[in-house]
């Protein structure tokens, strides 16, 4: 890798308190070679379309209750998780 060029750091983020730590470790590395941080979040396509089979459904870690999936409370979940992960970023 003789000539190679570091531009960016790039950190896969899933919001959970190990992938924020790894962002903050990119970040550091980031800052000492004074190039950029990026993050990566990257949702399953695969999971949105289980919620519409017609078997597919979760059970509730608790009560051991089960429901069929919703797509809307899924992509909402998504989407929060995400948001977490890109301010977790932002604070790295």
């Amino acid at each position: 890798m003789t000539g190679a060029v570091i531009r960016r750091v790039v950190v896969a983020l899933d919001a959970s308190g190990p992938s924020l730590a790894a962002a903050e470790a990119a970040a550091e590395i980031a800052a000492a070679l004074a190039v950029g941080l990026a993050g990566l979040f990257v949702e399953d396509d695969r999971l949105l379309r289980l919620v519409g089979h017609p078997v597919a459904s979760q059970i509730d870690a608790l009560s051991a209750e089960r429901r069929s999936l919703e797509l809307g409370p899924l992509e909402r979940g998504l989407r929060a998780q995400a948001e977490r992960a890109r301010r977790g970023l932002a604070a790295a």
